[in-house]
């Protein structure tokens, strides 16, 4: 047996391949090269003499294509092709890969690494202000279990009105936080829509607000500027006029114009205002920013979803005949050019009014999107969506989201940004309030730059599940102004 184990016969380069072999077969990443094929009798420089080419030989097969034989390797000449055969060989190495691509080492500490080197290269938020950092004041609303759901300023800066849950809008000034108008817009008869979903003060300095209740929406001389009992403002001017071309008009089937005396509960006093009926509830509203249009959005209103009105003349017009894609959640206008951005819960249009296109489709990367914003160039949009994101869409780079921001623990209720400074916020269901320092630049080489600078903790108690459900910024002042579902207004300031 000693003698058969010494006789026995083994390959020595037995292994060589076997391991490569067994990990291609498996479906591992590793495949081996092909090689070179060996050289025959062809490649000899010095082939034996049966061999060589003989013009009496049948067999072609067997003879070398060249003629010539050489005594010793330095008499024979360079080869022609060398360079075509390298190139060939390359070739079939580059088009079949060996090694499959991964992606890159995906572990905790390689990924806070690289959050350290972003930060490091995003300036300090010391170096960014003025920003709201601190509490100043409380509007605090009277009522029980009374939440805000919305809440502006006027152009001027120096009144605030907020739309509470029980049908009241009320206006405080800014500086001693009182109250000094409490219009009822509450209705005895039709007592399920009694909150007031959305307000919007008129950008042209003329005293009209607008609040949002059920299927109504009320445009309400706010009065700020009036200084003698028997003098009008230009709010209630401009009311009055439209109020003279509705006689006789009854209205057209979209929206019906009529007038609607509002009581106002501090001054017990009543005053005339416009109410269009849209006959679907709606949710939010929202200027043009010249005080003459406005649109109104009914999440089921169809067809008839988005409507624009138009407040000098009394009417109301529908920019879309067909309702596409999902319900839509919000409308704005854009501050310059003939543009409606159009908010459906996956998607932002932007339409031309006057070519009557779509020029812009954003396309939202998940959850349902709440709230939009535009900023005052009209080239960016933020939006918060239910999967507490906020998304930054740059219409000049792509449809997809260009930004995603997850720093909230719940639902974004609403976005904001700052008409002066280079300043955003977002607020949401958590209870914060979240402050960013966003920079958009003229040159269309330099992206928007995107810092988060504070964040306003425990703004809000969070009520039945919601917290913040509004925030809106000062006009001149780097200040927000935060309101929550506790039923409490907050001014934040530098």
């Amino acid at each position: 047996q000693k003698e058969e184990e010494a006789k026995q016969l083994y390959m020595l380069w037995s292994d060589d391949n076997r391991g490569a072999s067994l990990k291609a077969a498996n479906g591992l990443s590793y495949v081996p090269a092909t090689k070179v094929k060996l050289p025959g009798h062809g490649g000899s420089y010095n082939p034996p003499k049966e061999y060589l080419e003989d013009e009496h030989e049948d067999d072609k097969d067997m003879q070398v294509s060249s003629k010539k034989s050489f005594d010793c390797l330095r008499k024979v000449p360079a080869y022609d092709r060398f360079v075509n055969d390298q190139f060939e060989r390359c070739l079939d190495l580059y088009l079949c890969p060996r090694m499959r691509s991964r992606k890159g080492n995906r572990t905790a500490e390689n990924l806070q690494r690289r959050i350290a080197e972003q930060k490091a290269k995003l300036p300090k938020p010391s170096e960014l202000r003025p920003y709201p950092r601190k509490l100043a004041l409380e509007y605090k609303h009277d009522g029980e279990q009374v939440s805000i759901n919305s809440v502006c300023v006027d152009p001027s800066g120096h009144w605030i009105a907020t739309a509470g849950s029980d049908g009241i809008v009320r206006i405080y000034e800014v500086s001693n936080a009182r109250c000094i108008r409490k219009w009822l817009l509450s209705d005895e008869k039709d007592k399920r829509s009694t909150q007031v979903t959305s307000i919007a003060w008129c950008p042209s300095g003329k005293d009209i607000l607008l609040a949002v209740r059920g299927e109504k929406v009320f445009a309400i001389p706010v009065m700020m500027n009036k200084t003698k009992m028997s003098e009008l403002t230009g709010g209630q001017v401009l009311i009055n006029r439209s109020l003279q071309q509705l006689k006789g008009n009854e209205g057209s089937g979209k929206a019906k114009w009529s007038k609607q005396t509002l009581k106002e509960d501090l001054k017990k006093s009543a005053h005339d205002a416009l109410c269009i009926q849209l006959g679907k509830k709606a949710s939010k509203c929202s200027w043009h920013h010249k005080g003459d249009y406005f649109v109104t959005v009914c999440p089921t209103g169809n067809n008839l979803a988005v409507l624009v009105h138009q407040l000098s003349k009394g009417a109301t017009q529908t920019p879309f005949n067909k309702s596409k894609g999902n319900k839509v959640l919000s409308c704005l206008f854009h501050p310059s050019k003939p543009v409606l951005f159009v908010a459906s819960e996956n998607h932002v249009r932007a339409f031309h009014l006057v070519k009557q296109e779509l020029v812009a489709k954003l396309i939202s990367g998940a959850g349902s999107i709440i709230s939009m914003a535009l900023h005052p160039q009209g080239d960016n949009i933020i939006v918060g969506t239910t999967a507490s994101r906020v998304e930054w869409f740059d219409l000049d780079l792509s449809g997809k989201a260009y930004k995603v921001i997850r720093n909230h623990a719940n639902t974004v209720q609403d976005v904001a940004f700052h008409n002066k400074y280079p300043l955003f916020a977002s607020a949401s269901d958590d209870g914060q309030v979240h402050i960013f320092h966003g920079m958009v630049y003229n040159d269309f080489e330099t992206n928007p730059l995107i810092v988060p600078v504070k964040i306003l903790k425990n703004a809000h108690e969070i009520t039945d599940h919601l917290g913040v459900l509004s925030c809106c910024f000062h006009p001149q002042q780097p200040w927000i102004f935060t309101a929550g579902a506790d039923g409490i207004v907050k001014l934040y300031i530098n």
